[in-house]
């Protein structure tokens, strides 16, 4: 999303800011990303990452419905191309680009502005799972949360068919997750390999 374009996001729901930056070295070590997101009710940082091809991405789950503004600031160049405004210009910002060193020349740059409102929750989000009454697990709008899950043995080292037989069965019987064990073996590595396909095809379903 770019930094000037207003856009619609609901509570509860995720808002994405992504940006383009560099690859040279290592990006998922070596450049920073993060985001401020302030509202009436909030104000939150959270720290971006990369996300492979050039690509760093800043996420943020709004807890209330209202008026938001951002601000993106990375360790490097997000602004490519655009005019520095003159330090008398109301819209200059130093930014902090490489650690404070080169933030005269990073000026305005490497910071990303905009704004987005939140409009009420979807009818089926319930928002994020909290402790309710010490034992209990509840959603954000005090909706009961229950966990119900189960153990599936030896799953990894069945046939193809027979895995995504299982996922398709436990998604009709809407358990939330299931637990598989897996040892060092030419099998498992294997099936790893098969894993992102498979929970793709069957995202209902959380494996631990």
């Amino acid at each position: 999303m770019s930094g000037s374009t207003a856009v619609m996001v609901k509570k509860w729901d995720v808002f994405e800011v992504v940006c383009q930056g560099r690859t040279e070295g290592n990006p998922f070590t070596d450049y920073t990303i993060q985001g401020t997101f302030k509202g009436k009710e909030e104000t939150k940082t959270v720290d971006g990452f990369y996300d492979g091809d050039g690509v760093y991405k800043v996420r943020f789950m709004p807890s209330f419905t209202d008026e938001y503004t951002f601000e993106i600031e990375a360790s490097f160049d997000i602004n490519a191309g655009e005019e520095v405004p003159d330090k008398e210009a109301p819209e200059h910002k130093l930014g902090t680009a490489g650690g404070g060193k080169t933030a005269e020349k990073c000026a305005v740059r490497n910071i990303l502005i905009g704004s987005f409102t939140v409009t009420s929750p979807s009818a089926d989000n319930h928002g994020p799972v909290r402790v309710a009454g010490t034992y209990y697990l509840a959603y954000e709008d005090g909706t009961p949360y229950h966990c119900i899950g189960t153990t599936c043995y030896v799953w990894n080292l069945q046939n193809e068919e027979l895995q995504k037989q299982t996922l398709k069965t436990l998604e009709e019987m809407r358990l939330i997750r299931f637990v598989s064990v897996f040892s060092p073996s030419t099998m498992t590595t294997i099936f790893m390999s098969r894993l992102p396909i498979l929970m793709r095809e069957h995202p209902a379903t959380v494996l631990c």
